[in-house]
């Protein structure tokens, strides 16, 4: 027994202890969408004109290179909330000298939305800490490593079969799910469930904490002389009209009220543009490429009238 533990065992445990620690080692240098962007910032802050920052709906909506509006790179993504939107720009801003806009999402969920008040969210803090510096979270590499969490069936599809894409301007296109009326439905009906938190018991601190926030980037953009443009993004029907009303209204006074206290800042609503359709979305709540191509372009000529 001592001679099969010895000779069979334990060279399988530390053959499968390497592979496991080489595994972790190389996902942190894997160009995934986080890594890719943080990469990018370092050494190409100063070029950026145009900032986008926020969660996957700008991270999907907002083509910088289609604004018109000079070099833009996409510093959204997946699930991101204003406090890290904020850590971001707040990283970058004394580095940016060409930095003329920074657009902020101001979706359904943003001024409820927070990770640090979330169940299930450790890699996402990891990630934050770890691709964008983000030293306030505490998640250790051995509490949520990257191998427990990778996800390799959706490398397989993502990226050797490329069906998810990163453009170079930080831009995230996501495939399409095929328009299937009742799914979309139920999907709409599952997500707005799900990013509805009016009634939340953390929802009134998340609340302060999210227009905190908000202040903080645009008196920060005021002092660098940047124009704050807050977007919503359009949803399809199905969507908007399973939204909790009051939770929409919170949304608008949030951000109209930002835009009286600070003159450097501007809010663009086109959640209900009638110009959107289902051709144009990859599901009820998310743009496609067709449809962020003409949004990005509405949303640059909406800026330069400003």
């Amino acid at each position: 027994m001592k001679r099969f533990l010895l000779k069979v065992v334990l060279p399988s445990v530390l053959l499968i202890v390497v592979v496991v620690a080489i595994g972790e080692l190389l996902l942190h240098v894997f160009p995934h969408e986080k890594l890719y962007k943080s990469r990018w910032m370092d050494r190409h802050a100063e070029e950026v004109q145009v900032l986008v920052l926020g969660s996957s709906n700008t991270n999907r909506a907002i083509i910088p290179t289609a604004l018109g509006l000079g070099k833009g790179f996409s510093c959204a993504g997946p699930s991101q909330d204003l406090r890290n939107d904020s850590w971001i720009l707040h990283r970058y801003v004394e580095r940016m000298d060409s930095l003329r806009y920074v657009i902020v999402d101001m979706n359904y969920l943003t001024p409820l939305l927070s990770i640090d008040y979330d169940d299930g969210y450790d890699a996402l803090r990891k990630s934050y800490r770890i691709y964008w510096g983000n030293l306030s979270y505490t998640v250790k590499w051995w509490e949520w490593p990257e191998v427990s969490r990778f996800n390799w069936l959706a490398w397989y599809k993502d990226f050797v079969a490329e069906k998810d894409t990163i453009y170079p301007d930080g831009f995230m296109s996501r495939p399409s799910d095929k328009y299937d009326e009742d799914g979309w439905r139920y999907y709409a009906w599952m997500t707005a469930k799900d990013h509805t938190m009016i009634d939340d018991t953390n929802a009134g601190r998340i609340l302060n904490a999210n227009i905190d926030e908000l202040r903080c980037m645009a008196a920060t953009c005021r002092e660098f002389g940047v124009r704050m443009v807050m977007i919503t993004c359009p949803v399809h029907e199905f969507f908007y009209s399973q939204m909790n009303q009051r939770q929409v209204e919170l949304l608008h006074n949030a951000a109209d009220s930002l835009g009286a206290e600070y003159s450097n800042v501007s809010y663009i609503d086109l959640m209900t543009c009638p110009l959107f359709t289902a051709e144009d979305m990859s599901n009820a709540n998310h743009l496609n490429w067709r449809g962020a191509m003409r949004f990005s372009q509405m949303v640059g000529d909406s800026i330069r009238r400003l």
